[in-house]
């Protein structure tokens, strides 16, 4: 099942997809984001995910040096990180076309 976010603008921008219905549901209502991770996590969740729906391309991402985006290696190959805050990261994907981004997951992976 695809789950998707349109943001409307006149301009081109990615579209947003979610790997899961809890995901797409906490960036809709950020009191369901806090409750799954916390404040700090849950509010830079909405946060990051409204700005990645106003960005062009996806090869504009790695120009914004705060997100800390970088490419996630091993049996991540083709996953991307975006810093939340401390050791918490949005893991993202390119869809297929690169006309779009897929939000995975939020996680802790420096353990």
């Amino acid at each position: 099942m695809r789950y998707q976010y349109t943001f409307t603008r006149r301009v081109k921008v990615l579209e947003v997809l979610f790997r899961s219905r809890q995901l797409q549901r906490c960036f809709e209502r950020e009191a369901d984001a806090i409750r799954r991770w916390g404040p700090d996590v849950g509010r830079r969740y909405v946060e990051r995910v409204s700005f990645l729906g106003g960005v062009e391309e996806w090869d504009d991402l790695p120009k914004f040096n705060f997100l800390g985006f970088h490419s996630l290696s091993q049996n991540r190959k083709g996953q991307f990180a975006i810093k939340l805050t401390g050791k918490w990261r949005l893991i993202v994907e390119p869809t297929e076309s690169t006309s779009g981004i897929r939000i995975v997951s939020v996680e802790d992976y420096h353990g």
